[in-house]
């Protein structure tokens, strides 16, 4: 297997529906998936060669609030980091944009069984009948208006 590489910026339809399929998500109609991609204020996908084998994709005002949309790995790659990677990408560009002196919050829905995955990256669980919401709230702690 060669190296993985991360690229920020260059998710399309066809990524994201194949990706999205492969997990055993309903199938989505073209039109659909295009929307929801460019409704995307923020998306990482991970490469092997050629061939997309993992995204994280985000929604939001692209300041204050956040949501984590889909987080997805192909099975075949699973157990193998990539999945941590691409939240770390996340993290990294959340915490660039927290707004100076301010915070930001951050959410996201995890699979069943799936929520220790997320705490490593600080998100608590919130639980629902839907599946556990996951949620942080990031501070510019440098820069944080003292009162």
């Amino acid at each position: 297997m060669a190296d993985i590489v991360y690229k920020e910026g260059v998710l399309t339809q066809e990524v994201f529906s194949a990706l999205s399929a492969s997990v055993g998500w309903p199938t989505t109609e073209p039109e659909t998936a295009a929307r929801a991609v460019c409704g995307t204020r923020y998306a990482v996908c991970a490469f092997d060669g050629e061939n997309a084998v993992g995204m994280a994709r985000m929604v939001g005002d692209g300041t204050w609030s956040w949501y984590i949309e889909h987080v997805v790995v192909l099975p075949e790659y699973q157990g193998r980091g990539i999945g941590t990677r691409l939240m770390e990408h996340v993290v990294a560009a959340l915490n660039r944009s927290i707004p100076k002196g301010q915070g930001l919050s951050a959410a996201l829905t995890s699979a069943p069984g799936k929520e220790g995955f997320y705490t490593k990256f600080g998100f608590s669980p919130i639980p629902s009948d839907h599946g556990t919401a996951m949620g942080v709230v990031l501070e510019d702690k440098e820069n944080r208006r003292r009162e």
